[in-house]
């Protein structure tokens, strides 16, 4: 059966698979992006980690039923979440913090040992051209990545297994606006095809999700230009000729804040992100900033002058957008441009991902689900992307946390699997608080400066 798959507000990539892993919106899992503010009230930015998500994601949850869980390439698993079965983080660590920072911790060890997988391979670079070469260089990689999944599926099963394929968004855009690449792109598609139906096993339940892909982008607004050019944000010295691409620690956000003349600087947007605007508050360090008085005035007038712009679909509010303890920690204002523009073109982790687009402020993407579960041939209007994490638990006869804020949608089941297995709808669990920081920043900055002089850490 297939369906579209919803989100109704825009929410970038990162935030969105750890909506479907976890069946919760941004303000109650707490990531918005690759990064968030330090604290509510600061500007100082830091690159997070699975230790920030607020709330259970499915693997710890079937952890405590005494389940297994394979997870290879999803975003947010490093440092490695402690569960019954593997946690590979892949792309989204370097070589070296790959083969120290697999669950078990000997695991690519092991694979390595066996020929099944290379860390150089596994961990990818989007550091290189988006040529034929570079898409030829995701074949090689994927096929080590599904060389480990297929091993681990045959060698150390688990009852549920999520793996995200990383580099599809930015070879299908390679395909649309590189012809040259065309032939490459198409070999690439072949061979996932084949990976995924390597996948199949007999009685399983399997769902493929991805996030919508929209135009292909025309044109670029620079939102720090723009506040720049009307005064909100002022740079210390000259302006970045090029932003800083795949930002995904907290060294290089602060090396990016030094650009900016904090003393003037009442608004910014992250480099390393797109259509997200921070407020900067007044206090003894920022005589310049917004006081509180002033806030709610000054977010009404951006978005009034914002959405003047051809560019400019929307501009919400954050908590037009979010409704949860973590909410503070969100972008003060999120920009959701019209369809062929793009807020950043770069840093590719951080691109709106499930991002509203058109008419009625909803975004799609392809939700496709086969097995016993499932009602087969079924073509269904929509499923919305909170639907996914109650839906898996429900596949893996387990109960619906009360806490999880979508539903499993019967109109996707096949009706003798749900009446002999009715949903079960669990009570509210207690609120997992992400673990707090041992050391102070400062402290923290000076052990990891030593740990990079020593090699331990690039």
């Amino acid at each position: 059966m297939s369906a579209r798959l919803r989100y109704s507000t825009p929410i970038s990539s990162v935030a969105a698979w750890t909506t479907l892993i976890t069946g919760r919106n941004p303000a109650q899992h707490g990531i918005f992006n690759i990064f968030r503010k330090q604290s509510a009230q600061g500007h100082q930015l830091r690159a997070l980690t699975s230790r920030d998500i607020a709330c259970d994601a499915l693997w710890t949850r079937l952890d405590r039923e005494g389940r297994r869980t394979t997870v290879i390439d999803y975003p947010l698993t490093f440092p490695p979440p402690r569960i019954d079965g593997h946690v590979l983080p892949g792309s989204w660590t370097t070589p070296r913090q790959l083969k120290l920072g697999c669950h078990p911790s000997d695991m690519f060890r092991r694979l390595s040992e066996l020929g099944v997988a290379s860390a150089e391979l596994f961990a990818i670079d989007w550091s290189q051209e988006r040529d034929a070469t570079w898409v030829d260089g995701q074949i090689e990689r994927e096929a080590q990545v599904f060389k480990a999944l297929q091993f681990l599926m045959e060698h150390e099963p688990s009852d549920l297994t999520v793996v995200l394929v990383r580099a599809f968004g930015a070879v299908q855009s390679c395909y649309e606006q590189d012809p040259q690449t065309r032939g490459a792109c198409v070999e690439y598609f072949s061979a996932l095809d084949k990976h995924l139906a390597g996948l199949a096993r007999p009685g399983a339940n399997v769902l493929f999700v991805s996030e919508p892909h929209g135009q292909t982008a025309t044109r670029a607004f620079f939102v720090n230009d723009w506040l720049a050019a009307r005064g909100y944000l002022s740079w210390d010295g000259e302006p970045p000729r090029a932003p800083e691409s795949n930002v995904v620690d907290t060294d290089q956000l602060n090396r990016q804040s030094k650009r900016l003349d904090w003393a003037k600087t009442r608004a910014y947007a992250p480099l390393a992100g797109g259509g997200e605007i921070y407020l900067v508050r007044q206090d003894s360090q920022h005589p310049g900033g917004v006081p509180e008085a002033e806030y709610e005035g000054l977010r009404n007038q951006l978005i009034e002058e914002l959405t003047r712009e051809s560019s400019i679909n929307r501009v919400w509010k954050r908590e037009d957008l979010y409704n949860g303890p973590q909410q503070e920690l969100a972008p003060d204002l999120v920009i959701e441009a019209v369809e062929g523009v793009v807020m950043s073109p770069f840093a590719e982790s951080a691109k709106p991902a499930l991002a509203s687009g058109g008419e009625g402020g909803e975004s799609e993407g392809v939700f496709i689900a086969g097995g016993p579960a499932f009602r087969s041939g079924a073509t269904l209007s929509h499923i919305s992307l909170l639907d996914i994490a109650p839906l898996l638990l429900y596949s893996l006869d387990l109960s619906i946390p009360g806490e999880m804020e979508g539903r499993v949608p019967a109109e996707a089941l096949d009706p003798a699997w749900l009446e002999n297995r009715p949903v079960q709808l669990g009570s509210k669990a207690t609120e997992r608080v992400p673990e707090a920081r041992v050391l102070d920043p400062q402290a923290e900055d000076i052990i990891l400066k030593r740990l990079q002089e020593l090699g331990y850490l690039e």
